[in-house]
C-alpha cells in the first residue's frame, strides 16, 4: 500500500508537469539560480534570499538534466515525493493504528497546494519533503537515542537549512518539543543543534550579508485576517481556494472543526497534539514578525506546517474500530478529499494557469522575427529595467531585444535609432507603462499590425515610415492599373483564428480610382465559394501598402494568396502584366499558405 500511495504521487506531480511555460520566477531559477557556483558566489548568492543549497543542487541538477521545463520540474517533484514515506512515518509515531498513517501519506499524495509547488521550479516543495523527514528524523533520535539517529538528525536539519532560510522556524517548535515533552533528550539535542550551527557557519554568513543587502521582500504585508482567509485555504486545499466560495465560506466552518480535533487529539494524545500546536503556531507567530520588517507574508512561506495540518485529519481514522463508530470524523477524510479534487482538476485543466502564454509568444516572435528586427519588451520595474525573466528563457532572438523603460536607456532616442536601422519593430505590450513607448513608437514610425499572440499577449509591430529594401521578402516585377508592383512580404500568424499581414510595395502608385483586392483561396465552402477571407482597398502611395487576412472561421488547411486590381464603379479587373509586358490574367497567386490548427 504504501509504494502505491508514492507512485499516486509520483504520477500526480509529473501528470501535466510541462503543460504550463513557466512563470517568471521558475525562469530566474532556471537562469540565475542554477548558474554556476563560481558566478553565484560572486554576487546573487549575496542578494537573492534563498541558501546556498538550493543554488546548488538546481545547478547540479541542470547540469545533469538540462534546462527544458519538464527537467527542471521533475527535481521539486521528485523530491516532494519523499513527502508520502515521510508522513506515514509520522503517522506511526504520532497516531494510532494502522490506518491513520496511511491516510496522512494519501492526503500528502493529493494535496493540490503540494503538487502546485512540485510543479514549480523553486524550492518550496523541496523545502516541505525535506523538513517533513527532518521532524520524523528528530522523533526517532528522541525515541531510540542512538548515536546514528542524531547523526541523521544533524545531516537532515543542517540540509534543510541550506535548502530554505525558515527551516529555522521549525528548529525552534522542535526546540520547544523537546524541552516541553522529551526533556530526557534535551542535552543530546542541544548537542545536535551545536553542531548544525557549526555547519552551517557559511549560512550565517550569507543570512548576515542579506539582513543587510536592503531586500525587502516582494509580497505583501502583514494582514493578520489572511491567515484564514488565505493562508489556511490554500494549505488545505490549493490555490482554487482562493478564487472560490470556499475561502468565505467553507474556510471559517472548516477550520473551526479542525480547530476542535485538534483539542481532541491534545486530550487524547497529549504528546501528538502538543507536537502539532507548535507546529502550527509558532512558524505562523514567527512569519508575522518577520512580516513586519520584509514583506514575505504569503501561504509559501508556511508551506511547511502542511504536515502538521495533514496529520490532524488524518488522527480520524487513529483508531479503527472508533472510527467506523463515528461518521463526523470518517466525514471529514471524504470532505478533504472532495475539496482537493475540484482544485487539481481545474489545475491540471489550466482553468488557473500559472503563468502567462509564453509558449504562443515565443511561437508568433519566431514565425515574423528576424536578426534585421528588434523585440520590444516592457520591464517589469522601470527602476531596474528587469523585463520577465521568462521573456528571455523563451525569446532569446535572433532579433535584438530592448527592455524598456530603462534607467539608462532613453526611451525616444532609442525607438527612433531602432526603427531608422531595423527592417521592424516589434512591441510586446505589457506591463503598466507601454503608453511613453506606444507614443514614440507612433510618433517616429508606422502601426503595421496589431495582433494578439495567444490568450496572454498583444504584439504590435512598427516600421519606419519610408520603406526599405530589406523589408521586402519576395521580389516581383509586375504592372497593373498602371502601377508598377515591386515586391511583397507576408507575415502575422497561419493558425486558424489568427490572422495574416501582407505587406505590396509599389514602386509606382496605380492610378485614381482603382481598389486593390486581396483574397485567401483554397478547397470550396458549404456555399460553394473558394473565398474564404480577402481585404480590398485603393492601393496607397508609392511604397508600403498593408492588409490584413483575418483567418477567423478558416480551418486548417492549403490556401492560397491572390491579388489583383479592379474598378469599383464597374467591378471590372484589370490586366495584370509580367516584366516584359505579357499579359498574366486577372489576378496572381503570390503564395501558397498552410493555415494550422
Amino acid at each position: 500500500m504504501k509504494l502505491i500511495l508514492i507512485l499516486l504521487a509520483f504520477a500526480l506531480r509529473i501528470y501535466h508537469l510541462n503543460a504550463s511555460p513557466l512563470r517568471g520566477d521558475e525562469a530566474f531559477a532556471v537562469r540565475y539560480w542554477a548558474a554556476p557556483p563560481a558566478g553565484i558566489l560572486n554576487r546573487l548568492a549575496w542578494i537573492e534570499p534563498h541558501p546556498f543549497g538550493t543554488f546548488f543542487i538546481f545547478w547540479a541538477w541542470k547540469s545533469l538534466v538540462g534546462d527544458g521545463e519538464f527537467a527542471m520540474r521533475m527535481l521539486p517533484a521528485l523530491i516532494n515525493v519523499l513527502g508520502v514515506p515521510a508522513m506515514y512515518a509520522l503517522g506511526r509515531r504520532l497516531l494510532r493504528g494502522n490506518v491513520a498513517p496511511l491516510a496522512a501519506a494519501f492526503l500528502w499524495a493529493l494535496d493540490p497546494n503540494l503538487i502546485w509547488h512540485a510543479q514549480d521550479v523553486r524550492n518550496y516543495a523541496i523545502w516541505a519533503a525535506m523538513s517533513a523527514v527532518s521532524m520524523w528524523l528528530l522523533l526517532r533520535a528522541t525515541d531510540r537515542s542512538r548515536r546514528i539517529d542524531w547523526l541523521l538528525y544533524i545531516l537532515s536539519a543542517t540540509l534543510t537549512l541550506y535548502v530554505f532560510f525558515l527551516e529555522a522556524f521549525m528548529i525552534v517548535v522542535q526546540g520547544f518539543y523537546v524541552l516541553t515533552s522529551r526533556r530526557q533528550a534535551a542535552r543530546a539535542w542541544l548537542l545536535s543543534i551545536g553542531l548544525v550551527a557549526l555547519l552551517l557557519i557559511p549560512w550565517f554568513g550569507q543570512l548576515w550579508a542579506l539582513a543587510h543587502s536592503g531586500y525587502a521582500g516582494t509580497s505583501a504585508p502583514v494582514h493578520l485576517a489572511d491567515l484564514l482567509w488565505r493562508f489556511w485555504p490554500a494549505l488545505f486545499v490549493g490555490e482554487w481556494a482562493l478564487d472560490s466560495g470556499f475561502a468565505f465560506v467553507g474556510a471559517p466552518l472548516l477550520f473551526g472543526v479542525f480547530c476542535l480535533l485538534l483539542w481532541r487529539m491534545t486530550k487524547q494524545h497529549a504528546g501528538a497534539g502538543a507536537l502539532i500546536a507548535l507546529w502550527l503556531i509558532i512558524p505562523a507567530t514567527l512569519l508575522v514578525l518577520a512580516a513586519t520588517r520584509i514583506n514575505v507574508f504569503l501561504p509559501r512561506y508556511l508551506i511547511a506546517v502542511t504536515p502538521a495540518v495533514l496529520l490532524v485529519v488524518a488522527w480520524t481514522a487513529s483508531d479503527d474500530l472508533a472510527a467506523y463508530k463515528s461518521p463526523v470524523k470518517l466525514a471529514l477524510i471524504g470532505i478533504t478529499v472532495l475539496m482537493m479534487l475540484p482544485s487539481l482538476a481545474s489545475y491540471y485543466s489550466l482553468a488557473y494557469p500559472k503563468a502567462p502564454d509564453w509558449y504562443s509568444l515565443r511561437d508568433y516572435l519566431r514565425a515574423n522575427t528576424s536578426a534585421a528586427d528588434a523585440v520590444i519588451m516592457a520591464s517589469l520595474d522601470p527602476q531596474t529595467g528587469n523585463a520577465d525573466p521568462a521573456f528571455e528563457y523563451y525569446y532569446s532572438g535572433p532579433a535584438q531585444i530592448i527592455t524598456l523603460p530603462h534607467p539608462d536607456i532613453e526611451i525616444e532616442p532609442t525607438i527612433r535609432q531602432a526603427l531608422d536601422r531595423r527592417r521592424a519593430v516589434w512591441f510586446v505590450v505589457s506591463g503598466t507603462d507601454t503608453e511613453p513607448i506606444n507614443r514614440a513608437l507612433l510618433a517616429d514610425g508606422a502601426l503595421i499590425s496589431d495582433q494578439g499572440a495567444g490568450r496572454s499577449f498583444l504584439v504590435r509591430q512598427y516600421r519606419a515610415r519610408q520603406p526599405k529594401a530589406i523589408e521586402v521578402d519576395s521580389p516581383l516585377a509586375l504592372s497593373v492599373g498602371g502601377g508598377a508592383l515591386s515586391g511583397y512580404s507576408l507575415g502575422g500568424w497561419k493558425r486558424s483564428g489568427s490572422a495574416l499581414t501582407l505587406l505590396l510595395f509599389w514602386k509606382q502608385k496605380p492610378a485614381d480610382g482603382l481598389t486593390v483586392f486581396v483574397h485567401l483561396i483554397g478547397p470550396p465552402k458549404a456555399d460553394g465559394s473558394p473565398l474564404w477571407t480577402q481585404d480590398d482597398h485603393p492601393p496607397a502611395a508609392p511604397g508600403r501598402d498593408v492588409y490584413l487576412l483575418n483567418l477567423a472561421g478558416v480551418p486548417p488547411g492549403r490556401y492560397q494568396i491572390e491579388i489583383g486590381l479592379y474598378d469599383p464603379k464597374t467591378n471590372q479587373r484589370l490586366p495584370i502584366m509580367d516584366a516584359v509586358g505579357a499579359r498574366i490574367g486577372e489576378s496572381y497567386t503570390l503564395t501558397d499558405v498552410t493555415v494550422g490548427e
